[in-house]
């Protein structure tokens, strides 16, 4: 599913993205939302949407996966924004029933995609996601053999465990010791979409990452970054699982994209039109 954006995501502006899987049915839906200002931003500043926006940018270096058991949905999730991890995760993406072996997914990613025009003029169709990280060796800089893909942004995380995972509401060493979009009342304590130490999921996951590892075009969004590619977009993830009867089979993920480059993006096929959707390579039954 592709959905083109109903808004102008213009600089510093901000859209939720909600995707919805249920047992062995991909769906989505697509809510247009603005969040309440980030209270005493670390690092950082909101912007006019009111999203926190990391002053960092996504490494390849801070790549996690983590398997999500929340429910009766088991699968491996990574902080670059698949469901899955392609070869890396067989009989282990979209686990349904929880605990059989059966996986039905392979891989899926979210993906924003737009058409603008390089340094040279030339149109180019930029496809933002993090689909193939495990198996595609085609999209990489050969320089310096960073993927061109989503990359997660550090410090999100406990990277001194000895296996480090997503942070996620069950498991407190998997936080950071401080949080870089909180301020020091969160220390220590878990950073829910709800609030602080607030545990309405049974099993809550965030992360934050960008797509300006995507140098495989003269495009530069940011003006005065030569070394930032893709569409200049940074993306709070967050997925959910409840384990009440009628949630039980499902899982919910939520994408914040904010435009923190230069580049206006519109509705307009011939102005820089973007569209947000996702893109799922099954695995029907494993």
């Amino acid at each position: 599913m592709t959905t083109h954006l109903p808004n102008v995501l213009y600089r510093n502006g901000s859209l939720q993205v909600r995707f919805l899987s249920l047992g062995l049915i991909l769906s989505c839906f697509v809510m247009i939302a603005l969040i309440a200002p980030a209270a005493f931003a670390q690092q950082g500043s909101t912007n006019d949407s009111g999203i926190f926006i990391d002053d960092q940018k996504g490494e390849q270096d801070w790549r996690v996966d983590f398997n999500i058991t929340g429910n009766n949905v088991e699968s491996i999730i990574t902080n670059w924004g698949t469901f899955g991890n392609g070869n890396g995760s067989i009989n282990q993406a979209g686990v349904w029933p929880k605990g059989t072996g059966h996986g039905h997914l392979h891989e899926m990613t979210g993906m924003a995609v737009s058409r603008v025009l390089d340094e040279d003029g030339e149109l180019r169709t930029l496809v933002s996601d993090g689909y193939g990280s495990s198996s595609n060796q085609s999209e990489i800089e050969p320089e310096t053999n960073v993927r061109w893909k989503f990359q997660p942004i550090p410090g999100y995380l406990n990277r001194n465990l000895e296996n480090p995972e997503i942070a996620n509401s069950r498991n407190p060493g998997s936080w950071p010791a401080t949080w870089p979009d909180r301020s020091s009342d969160f220390d220590g304590q878990w950073n829910g979409y709800f609030g602080l130490n607030q545990f309405n999921a049974d099993q809550e996951v965030f992360y934050v990452m960008d797509d300006l590892s995507y140098t495989k075009f003269d495009f530069h969004p940011i003006d005065g970054d030569d070394q930032s590619g893709g569409l200049g977009l940074q993306i709070r993830v967050r997925v959910f699982q409840w384990d009440q009867a009628l949630a039980r089979d499902i899982v919910f993920m939520q994408y914040e994209v904010s435009n923190i480059g230069n580049v206006e993006y519109t509705t307009d096929f011939d102005n820089n039109p973007i569209f947000f959707g996702g893109y799922t390579d099954v695995n029907p039954a494993g």
